[in-house]
């Protein structure tokens, strides 16, 4: 169940999907990827799997039972759909396990450093002169640092608040509910790379020093203009 006080994080099975074929994530497991009709062993199969998926693990895969006679109690962790009075197993298309966790491989990491290499011009432009050309000497983690107080700043403003960290992201985003301006769901997601980066990258780079390489700050500052599209949508 959400709560806005958890650290929570969204994955849509069709992105999931994608990035497991192309090798860019691994601890995903594809199964019966086809619109066929399931075979005993391929329901036996899946029974197994789901007695190891995690508890809070969404699985199966894309396709109908509407044959087999299996009703909801056969798998009770499954999500169904009645149509036409006929028993319908309409699951996702994944399994997560409980000791393989979702991780980013070599190659999934190899992707996303060149994706934000072809767009630092545009991260540079975006955060502004000043952090720019802080950016350009070297000082990377005081790019980063800078980045981040710009952005607090911004929404400072925004709510007309004098809080920081956890408080001014629930203003925020109480505030963006009261006026409606996006849909709930994208408002959960933004409140969550909020306090994400404000507790594990803003307050690092606050009271430490930090050794920061050039892929590392790109990364992190393509993550803040990310954030502050949404004052453009205001």
């Amino acid at each position: 169940m959400f709560c806005e006080n958890n650290f929570h994080i969204s994955l849509w099975h069709e992105d999931l999907k994608r990035l497991h074929k192309l090798e860019y994530l691994e601890g995903v497991d594809v199964l019966l990827d086809l619109e066929t009709e399931i075979s005993e062993w391929e329901m036996k199969k899946l029974e197994e799997l789901i007695e190891k998926a995690a508890s809070f693990s969404q699985h199966g895969c894309k396709k109908t039972a509407s044959k087999s006679g299996l009703g909801k109690e056969s798998y009770p962790n499954s999500q169904y759909v009645l149509q036409e009075k006929k028993a319908i197993k309409e699951l996702a298309f994944f399994m997560t396990r409980k000791k393989k966790k979702i991780m980013v491989t070599n190659a999934g990491r190899s992707y996303i450093c060149k994706y934000i290499e072809g767009r630092e011009k545009n991260i540079l432009k975006n955060s502004g002169e000043r952090i720019a050309r802080i950016f350009e000497m070297g000082y990377y983690d005081t790019s980063v640092r800078e980045a981040c107080v710009q952005l607090e700043s911004e929404i400072r403003k925004y709510v007309s608040s004098g809080s920081w960290g956890n408080n001014l992201v629930r203003e925020y985003i109480s505030k963006l509910r009261r006026e409606e301006v996006f849909i709930e769901s994208y408002v959960r997601n933004l409140g969550q790379e909020l306090r994400t980066l404000f507790k594990f990258i803003r307050n690092d780079y606050m009271h430490n020093m930090v050794d920061t390489d050039r892929a590392s700050a790109l990364t992190i500052m393509y993550r803040v203009e990310k954030i502050k599209e949404s004052f453009d949508r205001i």
